[in-house]
């Protein structure tokens, strides 16, 4: 129940973030930077929701890519922000990435059995 919850309330905190028309960051001078956030952003979600509705993989995969596309119109809609489909492509990228690693670890564990 609290690994649920713990994801129910990052999803919280995105869309609270994405909900603020300037995100406070880190001055940092590197090209498109903005991406590794969106990266380790949606990873640690996907994780988060991997580790506590482990048994739904794909209803997982579909919740998350939902959620994500949501996210990117939602900025739309918030003066300062804007809806870009590079950092939706970054957050499927993330989600996709941890949803492999999943896989092939149940693989990897069908197999030993």
């Amino acid at each position: 129940m609290i690994k649920k919850l713990i994801a129910i309330m990052y999803c919280g905190v995105i869309i609270a973030m994405s909900h603020q028309s300037k995100v406070p960051m880190m001055q940092i001078s590197l090209q498109n930077i903005d991406k590794l956030y969106h990266l380790i952003e949606y990873g640690i979600l996907a994780l988060l929701v991997y580790v506590a509705w482990s048994y739904k993989k794909k209803r997982i995969l579909a919740f998350l890519i939902i959620f994500s596309i949501s996210d990117e119109i939602h900025q739309y809609f918030i003066p300062g922000r804007n809806c870009s489909f590079f950092d939706l492509i970054t957050d499927v990228t993330a989600i996709l990435g941890v949803y492999i690693i999943f896989r092939y670890k149940d693989r990897k564990k069908a197999l030993l059995l």
